[in-house]
């Protein structure tokens, strides 16, 4: 039984995977799909994945009742290596957009969305360093700020 339903997550990943590459014009190999639904509790819910500027590393967001709280939901960074991808990082918890901040001189910078209770929406910045990825929670950047990587339309539903 374990191993029938092991199968059909497969084909159900790989179709999404599928689908999602043809709908948000990205190139995002099928297994990183199928390894990122494996690693979560979720039933249902909606994921989306981009490729970061680092070769080989790539952005998943999986949405569902979960995964995410009051406060939004964790990206990840995924890493392809040689025995297929890996989770190495996990970003602050935040909503979509989800935003490259990084400009040619610097390392990668992404911005994550954030909510305050007094005020409108701002991006955190989150660095790339050589511990990995660290939030500065004390330069918020107005929401619009730098150049949008997954979106609210990217998401395809599992």
């Amino acid at each position: 039984m374990k191993l029938n339903l092991f199968i059909v997550g497969m084909v159900v990943a790989s179709v999404l995977a599928s689908t999602a590459n043809a709908e948000n014009g990205q190139n995002v190999p099928d297994e990183l799909f199928t390894q990122a639904l494996a690693q979560t509790s979720a039933e249902s819910g909606q994921i989306a994945a981009v490729k970061l500027n680092n070769e080989g590393q790539y952005l998943v967001y999986i949405k569902s009742s979960r995964t995410c709280g009051s406060g939004g939901c964790r990206a990840q960074v995924w890493e392809k290596t040689e025995s297929g991808f890996q989770m190495v990082e996990k970003l602050p918890v935040g909503f979509l957009p989800i935003r490259d901040l990084s400009t040619k001189q610097n390392a990668s910078i992404l911005g994550v969305t954030v909510y305050d209770k007094a005020g409108p929406a701002t991006i955190v910045p989150v660095t790339e360093t050589q511990n990995g990825y660290e939030a500065n929670w004390d330069a918020s950047l107005p929401a619009e700020t730098g150049k949008q990587l997954i979106t609210q339309n990217m998401l395809i539903s599992f």
